[in-house]
């Protein structure tokens, strides 16, 4: 059997830049694990023991409309989406893409941070 690794958790630091990121790593390490047809409630328990205990702690305080939805990465996922949009706003994240520098790196690895950055700074298509 195949060994994929999982994302790494979430730490310290912006949690909106750590959980966009982590959400994609995690889309695709399901997908690699032949997970990504499970269950909500399988899903969820695959991502709770990978994200970290930050992540963990923010999951036992929040509020669900019920304990179905407790139990539901969808749900989850949407609430971790809302947190991240509240706490960074596309005028901060633009500022921090026209800061960067290319401070005598290589071209290559300087275009990725680009493309990188960008794909949050929501300019449209």
């Amino acid at each position: 059997m195949e060994k994929y690794l999982a994302p790494a958790p979430i730490g310290e630091g912006d949690l909106s830049d750590g959980w966009l990121r982590f959400k994609r790593e995690f889309q695709q390490f399901l997908t690699a694990i032949g997970k990504g047809d499970e269950t909500e409630q399988v899903k969820l328990v695959i991502f709770l023991r990978i994200v970290g205990q930050r992540v963990n702690d923010l999951y036992e305080t929040m509020e669900f409309d019920s304990e179905a939805n407790r139990g539901k990465f969808s749900v989850v996922s949407g609430k971790l989406d809302e947190l991240s949009v509240h706490r960074t706003s596309k005028h901060v994240i633009r500022d921090k893409f026209f800061q960067l520098k290319q401070a005598g790196r290589a071209i290559d690895p300087f275009v990725m941070e680009i493309r990188k950055e960008v794909k949050d700074c929501q300019f449209g298509d």
